[in-house]
């Protein structure tokens, strides 16, 4: 059903008054599928506007809403649960997740707190290196070199020749050149952003990268702290590449240097993993012989639709992703028929 349906079969059947009732159905009746959410950031718009506003997927009184809602149609499943689930074969009533991707600050200083209002928990991938060397996500540094560019014409060359135009905005260039990333088998990111930024005519050095990631990626303390209270942290590799894009040589650092990387700081055994990067393939077979080896034993994927509990793979489970700017009834509508996302 293309996306325009979609939504009309949505809204219909939220104008009849249906969805409430197919909600609280789901509470009685045999669970058949896991609602995963994916989520990136909980702010207010305006700490997206220097960065990629497409990350913002709800305002604090959106998520407040959200999970409220969750808390009370759904059983919140947790990762050991999830893993004795999945042994067992026997689920809770309409079981969900909410995860969040890449490690924004945002999830410790505003997601934490409504999570913990609402006595919900909620896993959490984090990109390691990013906290570490104090980076800026490589979606967001483009989308800021594209924002503050002093030219509104210019030419790359690597990896291939590619004229960037910003006479009509920067959110279709923006989206191209983050594809041009997804999409490049063996890329050098850093050495891509840096021509980037020297063809946009933006000055970029170490200090303001520091200073702009204190403002916007999770300290290893923020992250500790989402662990003390009671939530669950997961690998999302370390540079956030496009685990098919990535030679086999550097595949083990991604996968388990990831790994290392978290259990070293928060102290505790790290077995699930959120894959970077869309799309109805999220790795190849080679790719998961490596995440297997790198001993994971769970894996989301990023827009690979629902999750079937009886054809349930523990290293391929779909999310549902959410969208900035969803109302209530959306949100509702969005978790009650997941089938339509």
């Amino acid at each position: 059903m293309v996306p325009g349906k979609r939504e009309l079969v949505r809204s219909l059947l939220n104008g009849l008054g249906v969805t409430p009732r197919v909600l609280a159905a789901k509470r009685w009746l045999p669970a058949r599928h896991l609602t995963v959410l994916a989520y990136h950031r909980v702010d207010d718009p305006a700490a997206a506007q220097e960065f990629d506003e497409g990350t913002l997927d709800a305002s604090p009184t959106e998520f407040d809403e959200q999970v409220g809602l969750l808390s009370r149609e759904f059983s919140i499943v947790g990762p050991d649960e999830l893993t004795e689930c999945v042994r067992s074969g026997h689920w809770p009533p309409n079981p969900a997740m909410i995860t969040f991707d890449d490690g924004y600050r945002d999830n410790h200083d505003r997601a934490l707190p409504i999570l913990q209002r609402h006595r919900t928990k909620a896993f959490f991938f984090i990109a390691t290196d990013y906290v570490t060397q104090r980076r800026v996500f490589w979606w967001d540094r483009i989308s800021y070199t594209l924002k503050h560019a002093a030219r509104q014409r210019f030419e790359l060359t690597y990896p291939s020749a590619e004229v960037v135009d910003l006479a009509n905005g920067v959110s279709a260039p923006a989206r191209h050149l983050q594809g041009l990333v997804k999409r490049c088998s063996g890329l050098d990111i850093e050495r891509f952003l840096a021509e980037l930024a020297m063809a946009a005519g933006v000055a970029w050095d170490k200090d303001l990268e520091h200073a702009l990631a204190d403002r916007l990626v999770a300290t290893w303390d923020q992250v500790r702290a989402l662990k003390a209270a009671g939530m669950s942290i997961g690998s999302h590799t370390r540079s956030h590449r496009h685990l098919a894009t990535v030679p086999p040589n550097e595949l083990s650092e991604e996968l388990l240097g990831s790994r290392s990387v978290l259990e070293e700081m928060l102290g505790e055994p790290v077995r699930a993993i959120s894959y970077p990067v869309g799309g109805p393939t999220p790795y190849t077979p080679a790719v998961r012989a490596a995440i297997e080896a790198a001993g994971y034993q769970i894996g989301f994927t990023y827009g690979a639709g629902l999750s079937r509990l009886r054809a349930l793979d523990p290293l391929n489970i779909g999310r549902l992703l959410i969208d900035g700017g969803w109302d209530l009834a959306r949100f509702r509508a969005a978790v009650a028929y997941p089938w339509l996302g």
